[in-house]
């Protein structure tokens, strides 16, 4: 984890022995776990923007550089525009192609499958997580889950007067911080 500027960064190392030897499918956890952060960061107020990607990355103590970390500022910045997260198709070319990014034994499509439910495709194409179904799916108290929809209600209100308050043309740089 990097964090700089208004960017925060996660990089998983895919190539280690544990991943290998034991293929937990770093994908679908991966996943996962953005879909509980950004749930996390919407009860605390926080709409994020943000891409999933795969690639080469160096990374440094606080430097980090390579084409994946291209990929991913590429996508937040031009393609992801509203709070999502989104998913390259390079990401999703990559799991049917390399075994090590999916769990122990699941072909492409078992992977699929587990993704499915919290993986949508927008209006303009791009796959994006959804974190309203990813909270459902794993919420056990359905007050919690109608709480949680209220306040994320109020936010998306409250961003969006906010939005619409600004002077024309300010409304990208007040979403890039």
């Amino acid at each position: 984890f990097v964090n700089f500027s208004d960017i925060a960064l996660r990089s998983i190392p895919i190539n280690t022995e544990a991943n290998i030897r034991y293929r937990l499918g770093c994908v679908f956890h991966e996943m996962m776990d953005l879909g509980f952060i950004q749930v996390n960061l919407i009860n605390r107020g926080i709409l994020v923007r943000g891409a999933l990607t795969i690639g080469m990355l160096c990374q440094a103590r606080h430097f980090v550089f390579g084409p994946g970390l291209v990929e991913a500022y590429l996508m937040e910045s031009k393609a992801a525009i509203y709070p999502r997260i989104i998913v390259s198709d390079n990401l999703l070319k990559a799991l049917e192609e390399i075994p090590v990014l999916g769990g122990r034994g699941n072909s492409f499509e078992e992977e699929l499958e587990y993704l499915k439910g919290f993986l949508k495709r927008d209006q303009d194409g791009c796959w994006f997580l959804d974190y309203l179904a990813h909270i459902r799916a794993e919420s056990d108290d359905h007050y919690e889950y109608a709480a949680f929809l209220l306040k994320h209600q109020e936010l998306i209100e409250s961003q969006r007067a906010d939005v619409e308050a600004l002077p024309a043309g300010q409304e990208n740089r007040q979403n890039r911080g």
